[in-house]
């Protein structure tokens, strides 16, 4: 089932990457992480590894999946 396009802010460290990267990789849609002037693909942890962890990021996807939406409620930012 498909949604509207989502943009979320969310906090992530270095050793949430991997499973951040693995939770996306079970979506069947696009998952951009962005922080500051830096888009990644959010399946690949190597790409998230690049993104500065002091800032909050930016989120961008379009589609459902319950298992994710769950995950990013635990990382949204305040």
């Amino acid at each position: 089932m498909t949604m509207g396009y989502k943009r979320k802010k969310i906090k992530l460290d270095g050793e949430e990457a991997t499973m951040f990267a693995m939770v996306a990789s079970g979506c069947d849609f696009d998952v951009i992480l962005s922080a500051v002037r830096y888009s990644c693909n959010g399946k690949s942890v190597e790409d998230i590894r690049l993104l500065d962890f002091t800032k909050e990021l930016t989120i961008e996807y379009n589609g459902y999946d319950s298992v994710f939406e769950q995950y990013l409620d635990r990382l949204e930012a305040v």
